[in-house]
């Protein structure tokens, strides 16, 4: 149950990455870049984070 869950917010975290770098293809001013350069950062390390996290669970509950 909980590895759905964390599914389910991976692709909410994928879709708003995806949003976020085509704010960053139309920006004009490198400090608006940088924001939303910034803002994909902390949520690939947000999505990295949920990945590792299924990937302790399953090995927990399959045994390798």
């Amino acid at each position: 149950m909980k590895v759905k869950a964390l599914e389910k917010a991976i692709e909410k975290i994928n879709k708003k990455i995806d949003e976020y770098n085509t704010k960053v293809s139309i920006m004009r001013t490198a400090e608006d870049k940088a924001y939303y350069e910034a803002l994909i950062l902390a949520l690939e390390a947000g999505r990295q984070k949920l990945v590792n996290e299924i990937e302790m669970l399953n090995k927990g509950e399959y045994g390798f």
